[in-house]
């Protein structure tokens, strides 16, 4: 049933769902598939504490931050650092990881469509491999109509698959 869930939500270029513990050991499998030593990781900040250990501490990938929200002098000016992704690109030396939780934990913050297509034109300009870690364990929890609603990874599909690798890690327990 989760396999029809997924299928019936993305495109059909997407690979076979691989079923594993939970959306932590997804994420897991992730680090041990394609994060060392030599990987930079791209992590947003704020975060989840574990993506330190996930990404970090076991697999050794460096750990550069990206701050998820603009900063503004009111908070309702902000939106999603697009900028700060870039820059965070930029210190990838030879292979990347970029780690997206959308909507984020614990910002709390979902980009709108236009931020969304802003992303993905920043990710093609990445000159180094890259595989994109969609941390999706708050898809469906978007609370505000202006804001991209469910999965980006449809928005990605298109990326070249010599340079980009989408991964998209969710799971059934806060979605439904």
């Amino acid at each position: 049933a989760w396999s029809q869930h997924i299928f019936d939500e993305m495109p059909k270029s997407f690979s076979l769902p691989v079923v594993c513990m939970g959306l932590t050991h997804g994420l897991s499998i992730c680090a041990d598939l394609f994060v060392d030593a030599e990987t930079d990781v791209l992590l947003p900040a704020p975060r989840w504490g574990n993506y330190d250990v996930i990404f970090g501490m076991r697999p050794q990938g460096r750990i550069h931050n990206y701050t998820v929200m603009k900063e503004a002098p009111d908070v309702r000016q902000s939106g999603f650092n697009i900028q700060g992704i870039q820059a965070a690109l930029t210190k990838i030396q030879s292979k990347g990881v970029l780690v997206l939780n959308i909507p984020s934990n614990p910002v709390g913050y979902t980009p709108t469509p236009e931020e969304v297509d802003q992303l993905v034109q920043v990710i093609e300009t990445s000159i180094k491999p890259l595989v994109i870690v969609l941390d999706e364990a708050y898809k469906g929890m978007e609370w505000s109509d202006d804001s991209v609603q469910g999965s980006i990874a449809k928005r990605l599909a298109h990326l070249d698959p010599k340079r980009f690798l989408v991964v998209k890690v969710d799971g059934a327990t806060k979605e439904l």
